[in-house]
């Protein structure tokens, strides 16, 4: 269901054995340190029951300080060293002791209704288990918000821009992503009305990066009722939420760097292969440098890269897609043919064939540079993304990476393919 935390016992190390930094004992057989984090080193371990009564101390002292429900269960979400969030089975742990400890010490509040959809967050849906958690916990949230709705000292302070009203909106997201990865026809359209009434909401508190959000989760919701194929946001809508998110929560939060594969994604998508790949390089070394190369995201982001990275052709004499592994003078090295993107690294043969036998992908824009042009040598030398392919005439139309250069059409024999992109202060001007 869930990927295995980092995690040490007494007997796994000979020497510098590491030890809980809240009770400072080692881990034991039945009881293992552990630590998905981004702390790095022999810093960070802790047995599981130690964070959760740490945490719980600190909801306890956050509840006379501030009294928000982020203070209050932010140790069961942030580790408090490497101050970033914890992760796989250790988050997936922590989330459940958050409810737990949210409906023992401040039932039927906000505070449970906070706890209870970051605990949506982490389940499987496609676990029966997770599953039928999630549908109690939906069930649990809608009961609460009706009865404080009821309250009189609540409806008091259930107007718009008040925590009540972004808890309402926060809840009804929460519970309309858990029941479209649920996936069943009955649950999508428990989604889409969920989705609706949270965007009605956000609408009314202006609330416009959010509407946004909201609505590209319905778009996907919508899809999967229609039981068509969703593309992912469109590109204005994904370049103006990832900078928002650098904006509010930093370059390095998570949340910003999930947005920036969704960015990634949709430049893809739309033709930008150089801009993406420049993109999700960037963030792999953010990623790597703040969260460590272990780091579930770290991950997830090299293998978006991976994907992009690879250069796609079509061998004409098979009208098939093969991975193209390198150029050797006038021939190409092969491999496929690709029919599971999945597995683009041992699928198909490895062949060699000539140059003139692969034409560009039509549906993937391919970084080329352009070289041995005689009456447009100012081209020579510049990147773009080679688009727009006409195989008969080994012909398409380059847009390129630098700006104030208009589209060119361009001859085959005068592009190569770029299999590693330049540093963008590094790009020669000719070749």
């Amino acid at each position: 269901m869930l990927a295995t935390a980092t995690s040490i016992m007494a007997s796994d190390a000979a020497d510098d054995v590491p030890c809980c930094w809240l009770c400072l004992e080692e881990g034991q057989s039945g009881k293992p340190l552990v630590r998905n984090c981004s702390c790095r080193g022999s810093t960070g371990f802790a047995h599981l029951s130690c964070i959760v009564d740490y945490a719980e101390y600190q909801g306890k002292q956050a509840l006379v300080n501030d009294k928000l429900a982020e203070s209050i269960t932010k140790a069961f979400d942030i580790c408090p060293n490497c101050e970033q969030e914890y992760q796989g089975l250790v988050e997936y742990e922590l989330k459940k002791a958050a409810v737990d400890f949210a409906e023992k010490e401040f039932k039927d509040t906000s505070i449970c209704v906070h706890a209870m959809k970051n605990r949506l967050v982490v389940l499987d849906a496609a676990d029966e288990e997770d599953e039928q958690e999630g549908e109690e916990i939906c069930t649990k949230i809608l009961s609460i918000i009706e009865d404080l709705k009821k309250d009189d000292f609540a409806i008091r302070r259930w107007h718009i821009r008040d925590g009540y009203v972004n808890m309402e909106t926060g809840a009804y997201g929460a519970i309309g992503i858990f029941y479209m990865r649920v996936g069943t026809e009955v649950s999508l359209k428990r989604a889409k009305t969920m989705l609706e009434k949270g965007r009605d909401l956000l609408r009314l508190m202006g609330d416009e990066m959010s509407v946004l959000v909201a609505e590209e989760a319905m778009k996907e919701v919508q899809a999967k009722i229609n039981a068509t194929h969703y593309d992912g946001p469109e590109l204005d809508a994904a370049r103006k939420y990832y900078g928002h998110c650098i904006q509010i929560q930093g370059a390095s939060n998570l949340y910003t760097i999930a947005a920036g594969r969704k960015f990634a994604f949709s430049l893809f998508s739309t033709g930008c292969t150089i801009e993406a790949e420049r993109l999700l390089h960037s963030l792999l070394e953010t990623c790597r440098q703040t969260h460590g190369p272990d780091h579930e995201d770290t991950v997830a982001t090299a293998v978006c890269l991976k994907a992009v990275r690879a250069r796609k052709v079509i061998l004409k004499c098979k009208d098939e897609v093969f991975k193209l592994l390198r150029c050797e003078d006038e021939t190409c090295v092969l491999r496929g043919p690709l029919t599971d993107p999945e597995k683009m690294d041992n699928e198909g043969q490895t062949i060699t064939v000539a140059s003139s036998d692969i034409a560009l992908h039509h549906r993937i824009a391919t970084p080329v540079v352009c070289h041995g042009l005689v009456h447009r040598e100012h081209l020579n030398g510049k990147i773009g993304d080679a688009r727009e392919v006409d195989r008969d005439n080994r012909v398409c139309k380059v847009h390129f990476e630098e700006p104030g250069i208009e589209p060119a059409e361009i001859k085959y024999d005068n592009l190569r393919i770029v299999f590693e992109l330049p540093p963008i202060e590094a790009r020669p001007e000719h070749t």
